[in-house]
């Protein structure tokens, strides 16, 4: 989870005249696929549509949880309609965990992705008028059920 040595020389560039997207993929097999984009307006990205939307994503710092990854805020919620209100209410109305995924590209290059961040799921959604905010976590196969038999010999004399 690094940057590309393009993105590295871009960053640090005096003046590049490129600008840094970041694309979230939130994705279910409960609802459709939302594709945003941090920018003035929608571009597409190695064959998908990216839909303009206000967005900020927080990373938090060690003293923060530790169990949380970062904060997602989708603004202006209030003052949306149509397309934009509706995959708002479909985020929302979700009962699984979703899944998250951070791209981040330059402008000048929308379809070779610098860098990318995937094993997210949206742990909580809090919808306000002005954003809807989630917490991503990264998915912690630690804490998953798990078989709590031993196979030895005499338990399964016939794996052995």
């Amino acid at each position: 989870m690094t940057f590309t040595q393009n993105a590295i020389d871009t960053i640090n560039a005096t003046h590049s005249g490129e600008q840094i997207l970041c694309l979230l993929t939130l994705s279910n097999s409960s609802m459709q696929t939302i594709r945003v984009v941090n920018y003035d307006k929608n571009i597409w990205s190695n064959g998908r549509e990216y839909q303009w939307f206000p967005f900020a994503v927080k990373l938090p710092n060690r003293s923060e949880k530790k169990d949380i990854a970062g904060t997602i805020k989708l603004g202006n919620v209030g003052e949306l309609e149509g397309q934009d209100a509706r995959m708002l209410a479909a985020i929302d109305s979700v009962t699984e965990p979703i899944d998250l995924k951070i791209q981040i590209v330059l402008t000048n290059e929308p379809d070779r992705v610098e860098m990318e961040l995937t094993g997210f799921k949206i742990k909580g959604v809090t919808v306000t008028r002005e954003w809807v905010s989630a917490d991503f976590v990264f998915e912690d196969m630690a804490t998953e059920p798990f078989c709590g038999d031993t196979i030895t010999p005499k338990l399964f004399p016939g794996a052995f």
